[in-house]
């Protein structure tokens, strides 16, 4: 629907907006504008925007657990892989007859 409104300046502004109920021509709304008197959406009550505060916390936390568990998880597969090679090394010198009785005679 097509709106009028006094812009912060003092001047008429007209411009389409969303009605928040259906109106008649000549019916008054509330309508939002921002500093340069252009239409934008209401802002967030107080509960709704408590609401996204702590959703967005919670993500936050969230994505800082997963980053410090991927660092962990990595650390630890990089930690396996070099005691596996250390390993490996020891059975290479060890050879292949390191547990037999006559071994070393």
């Amino acid at each position: 629907m097509v709106a009028r409104w006094t812009g912060p300046d003092g001047g008429p502004r007209t411009g389409e907006v969303a009605a928040p109920r259906p109106v008649e021509p000549g019916d008054r709304f509330r309508l939002w504008t921002d500093d340069r008197g252009r239409a934008v959406p209401r802002p967030l009550d107080e509960g709704t925007a408590q609401t996204h505060t702590a959703l967005a916390a919670l993500g936050a936390a969230a994505a800082a657990g997963g980053l410090v568990e991927g660092a962990r998880r990595l650390a630890v597969r990089q930690l396996m892989a070099r005691r596996f090679r250390r390993w490996e090394a020891a059975w290479a010198r060890a050879g292949q007859d390191w547990g037999r009785a006559d071994a070393g005679s």
